[in-house]
């Protein structure tokens, strides 16, 4: 008994299979916001990850109405992605599978150029198969999966 009560104490067991709810007043905490697009709307920092990625795979330009292509989309081979983010500045580079796979599913107010489509992008990870392979992710469905280096995907660019 608690004392003052008639009552039995109930154990925990007990009190939980009573499905009694305790009530808090105060404010429900603001969700972080995970993404910071910069000032010029070509780069968003991932506060989550620490990493800071390209807007728009290459090839496309980001604009007041989103992604834009700067002539072609760009569907490369690995070597060329590898290339692509050499020349891009010592900072870039191509992603590993496990930052590619942070950003997934796709937020599109993030990351719009690539809204409805189906395309694979380029990680850096090597597929433990053989040096022929390498691990990419499907924009549309999400899925993670290796692929020949001679196929043509897109490239989206991490620092």
């Amino acid at each position: 008994k608690r004392p003052g009560s008639t009552r039995p104490a109930l154990t925990p067991e007990q009190r939980a299979a009573q499905g009694r709810v305790r009530l808090v007043r105060g404010l429900a905490p603001s969700p972080q916001i995970r993404f910071s697009i910069s000032a010029d709307g070509n780069e968003v920092f991932d506060q989550e990850t620490g990493l800071i990625w390209r807007r728009c795979v290459e090839g496309l330009v980001m604009s007041s109405s989103g992604c834009v292509s700067t002539g072609t989309f760009l569907s490369v081979e690995h070597g060329e992605a590898l290339t692509r983010a050499r020349d891009a500045g010592s900072t870039w580079r191509v992603p590993n599978i496990k930052e590619l796979s942070s950003i997934f599913p796709l937020d599109l107010a993030v990351f719009p150029d690539l809204a409805g489509t189906n395309f694979s992008c380029w990680s850096s990870t090597p597929s433990r198969f053989g040096s022929g392979a390498v691990w990419a992710a499907n924009t549309q469905s999400g899925n993670f999966f290796v692929q020949p280096r001679s196929l043509l995907n897109c490239v989206r660019l991490v620092r």
